[in-house]
């Protein structure tokens, strides 16, 4: 029912009314036969009323299940519904010219005894009876209709499992979550006796060891009981509903601080191997690294430090020769760099970024919890925020990042112990090791080389996702102007019915279309499980590909549609689409490093600083041993060579001639020490 008219039966609470008169203004009468009641309405009164009950068969609405099946069943489906029309109507397969053979005007049995040769030719035998349930099931519900039921069959882990057993599953991943690792087949036999003293009368209903096996592995999700036990933990951690990341929209807006180990080992000043504590704070909006600090254990004071250091204009660090010149035709000002002349610049280092800090997310640990913290954070009006207890993700954005670091940067140090013992190397303490200082200024220089112009994951222009990504300089230039310090319409169902069908599963963050994340609280049972969906375990999801703001998601055991609305609310701030749109542009100008390219220039980076190191070390003691023999020979080293005469001329010189007539000087000699006792040059 596509209209409403004189006459026509509506259904409202349960009642049937019938349309008796329609008016100019768009006033129904309607009239109840039953009870001879009289009512009057609107036009949209009446569409809300009789509820748009859905028009489209069930047929019509698993046209998705084509995509759905394996190829050579759709394939076969496809052409058995061209065969099948030509049945029904006369047209061809190839869409040409109806053929003779299968003339409107012959007999049906005539028609379909051609279609079983014609079939049985094309690898296709079937029978008569098959022949005509095929053409009912074509007129039923077309190409979908045809498909092999058999390949849309799904059994699931849970299938015919005993509510009992499902619980007693539960009970005993929730268990194990704090909890060493163990294996499925402990746990297996854990349900076995569990179950058994628990319900010593249903032994009938407990499957055997390996479906136990199926059913824990099937609820487990991210508690993986065989897994890391952190990464279980910190699973079990996270919220269990929607939830959605908080929004920075400018620079400053949160930046998030945390330490972690730096998997290297490094010379101590004291000249003792040791390992050092890195810390950073990070930009959640433009993903820019404000600042840092390598330590052998961190504390406040250090933190405190840090915050001063990221609200200062950062200065330009002095750079050994000839390790960074090509490094220096890369290096681009950003924008608060123009707000001085061309003199001041020449004391900052203009391509990091200048950030003034709003609120600073910090972890737990005793070094940010301090009053030197609260104090740093009360005199520079910045709101502090603790994270969660035992919550990492709430700084997810700089977890990742320190992760980054490792592989992209420290993963190429000498001494690098690759963090667990199974990637540790063989005895890396007696590499070539580097000096903290010598560390501290590589990680500062592939910062401002590397790091900043490398394009990031979590700056995608969420309007435009294809896009190429952005780097932080990019996004933080981006960000730096705008910085003030009548037909009635089908049912809903329907609607989306007819939408572009995807199949995607459910994580715990919500559903991922076109690298966009939609949730909805109605999902939460179902995160992490299966689904029986077209002959597959992943959700049917349909989308508009002109409305990115929402997603439906396809539940088949309520055989509804869920309405899942985009995370992003980046899109809705204040000059968001002129912000990206200037990003877009900037980024052809603020070149960004290709992440191959940026592990080449980390690599060069380090190699050319070790060769200046290693030519200082080697000029520093080739002067220290010509001082020393100078020494050692008396010829002064800053006030000349004191003079020496020959042995035949002692006496006249003792007679006080000072061997001014002496024939033969020895300052007259052309020699050096290094040859007069036998020492080479290097």
């Amino acid at each position: 029912m596509n209209f409403f008219r004189v006459g026509l039966i509506v259904e409202i609470e349960e009642e049937e009314w019938r349309i008796t008169t329609i008016s100019s203004e768009g006033i129904y009468g309607l009239r109840n036969d039953l009870t001879g009641a009289a009512i009057s309405m609107g036009f949209g009164e009446l569409t809300l009323a009789t509820g748009r009950t859905p028009q489209l068969d069930d047929s019509i609405r698993s046209l998705g299940s084509l995509s759905a099946a394996k190829n050579p069943s759709a394939a076969r489906a496809c052409l058995l519904a061209d065969h099948m029309r030509e049945l029904v109507d006369g047209t061809p397969p190839d869409g040409g010219e109806p053929r003779p053979q299968y003339d409107l005007s012959l007999t049906k049995a005539q028609r379909y005894q051609t279609k079983l040769e014609e079939l049985k030719s094309l690898g296709i035998p079937m029978g008569d009876r098959t022949l005509r349930r095929h053409v009912s099931d074509y007129l039923k519900g077309g190409a979908a209709e045809l498909l092999d039921k058999r390949s849309a069959r799904l059994h699931l882990p849970l299938d015919g499992v005993a509510d009992e057993v499902i619980s007693l599953c539960e009970t005993v991943l929730d268990d194990r979550v704090m909890k060493s690792s163990t294996t499925w087949n402990n746990l297996g036999i854990t349900v076995q006796l569990e179950f058994e003293n628990r319900w010593p009368d249903k032994a009938a209903l407990l499957p055997a060891k390996d479906r136990i096996i199926s059913v824990l592995q099937e609820l487990a999700g991210d508690r993986d009981p065989t897994g890391s036990a952190k990464n279980r933990q910190s699973a079990h951690n996270s919220p269990h509903r929607v939830f959605d990341a908080r929004p920075a929209l400018l620079p400053g807006g949160e930046v998030q601080i945390d330490s972690s180990p730096f998997d290297v080992i490094v010379r101590m000043p004291d000249g003792e191997r040791g390992w050092v504590v890195l810390t950073i704070m990070i930009d959640k909006a433009t993903r820019s690294i404000l600042a840092t600090s390598i330590q052998r254990r961190n504390k406040g004071l250090d933190v405190g430090t840090m915050l001063a250091d990221s609200l200062t204009l950062p200065a330009l660090r002095p750079t050994g020769e000839g390790i960074i010149d090509g490094w220096t035709l890369r290096r681009m000002a950003l924008p608060w760099a123009f707000l001085f002349d061309e003199e001041e610049q020449q004391k900052w280092d203009t391509a990091r970024p200048a950030v003034m800090i709003q609120r600073l997310v910090t972890d737990n640990g005793r070094d940010y919890r301090g009053k030197v913290v609260e104090a740093a954070c009360h005199n520079f009006a910045i709101t502090l925020v603790p994270a969660a207890s035992r919550a990492p993700t709430d700084k997810a954005i700089i977890e990742s990042v320190f992760s980054t670091i490792k592989t992209r940067f420290v993963m190429h140090l000498p001494g690098q112990t690759g963090g667990t013992v199974e990637a540790r190397g063989y005895k890396p303490e007696n590499e070539n090791l580097l000096t903290v200082e010598q560390l501290i200024w590589l990680f500062d220089r592939w910062i401002t080389q590397v790091w900043q112009n490398t394009p990031t994951e979590g700056l995608r222009n969420p309007s435009t996702p294809a896009a190429p990504l952005l780097s932080p300089n990019a996004m933080y230039a981006a960000m730096f102007p705008f910085v003030g310090y009548v037909p009635v319409p089908l049912s809903e169902r329907d609607y989306i019915t007819l939408l572009p069908i995807k199949h995607r599963t459910i994580q715990k963050d919500g559903v991922q279309i076109h690298n966009r994340m939609y949730d909805s609280p109605a999902l939460d049972k179902y995160r992490l499980r299966h689904a029986r969906s077209g002959g597959q375990t992943k959700w049917e999801v349909h989308f508009k590909p002109t409305d990115p703001t929402r997603i439906w998601v396809h539940l088949p055991d309520e055989d509804v549609y869920v309405t899942c609305h985009l995370k992003e609310r980046r899109l809705r701030s204040p000059h968001a689409q002129r912000m990206w749109e200037l990003a877009g542009e900037l980024s052809k100008v603020y070149r960004p490093v290709a992440p191959d390219q940026g592990i080449r220039d980390t690599i060069t980076l380090i190699e050319k600083a070790q060769k200046q190191w290693r030519r200082e070390e080697a000029q520093r003691k080739q002067d220290e041993d010509a001082e020393h023999l100078s020494e050692i020979q008396g010829r002064g080293a800053t006030a000349g060579r004191s003079k020496l005469v020959p042995a035949d001329d002692m006496d006249t010189a003792g007679s006080g001639n000072n061997g001014s007539d002496a024939k033969t000087s020895w300052d007259d000699v052309d020699w050096e020490a290094d040859d007069a006792i036998g020492f080479e040059e290097d």
